[in-house]
């Protein structure tokens, strides 16, 4: 979304780039001076958001591809945002080219693994969050990587059993 020179970002603009801001305005001092008067929200370094801006529940992925845009959402991170798991994962999991450098967030804590960009480039989807584009794996491409990465990722049968990813009939999914 374009906005006209010097004009204050709003709700709809999500998360904000430093460099985004001092090309809008010109001056390296918009985002300290707009923090300062409370329009924006220091996110992580170099990033912000708008103070009134709506967060979504995976603004965590946002952050993580807006410092790291090649990064892919993973095990169980995409099966979190594909609704698969039953917990959301205390860390983010990213998949980056081999030989790039893995982001550094105060914020967040990230399991990177590198694969070839070839293996990068397959069942990714695309989707917006928060204003930023994020690339997530497929369902299927989660559920299979998981099952690949068993010992890597740790998995534990669930706390309390979930009637809605059941598949069968009420009568045998009940115990």
């Amino acid at each position: 979304m374009k906005r006209a020179q010097g004009q204050r970002p709003g709700p709809q603009d999500g998360l904000i780039r430093a460099g985004l801001l001092s090309a809008r305005s010109g001056s390296q001092a918009t985002a300290s001076r707009l923090t300062s008067r409370g329009t924006l929200v220091r996110v992580e370094r170099g990033l912000y958001q708008g103070a009134d801006a709506e967060i979504s529940i995976h603004n965590s992925l946002a952050v993580v591809s807006a410092k790291a845009p090649k990064a892919v959402i993973t095990l169980l991170s995409a099966l979190h945002f594909h609704k698969l798991g039953l917990e959301r994962p205390w860390q983010e999991w990213i998949a980056l080219p081999r030989g790039s450098w893995a982001p550094r967030l105060t914020s967040l804590k990230l399991r990177v693994s590198w694969l070839d960009e070839a293996e990068l480039a397959q069942d990714v989807e695309h989707h917006t969050i928060d204003g930023v584009a994020v690339k997530v794996f497929s369902p299927a491409r989660a559920v299979v990587e998981t099952f690949h990465f068993f010992r890597q990722v740790g998995l534990r049968p669930p706390s309390t059993p979930s009637r809605t990813t059941c598949a069968a009939p009420p009568t045998v999914c009940s115990r």
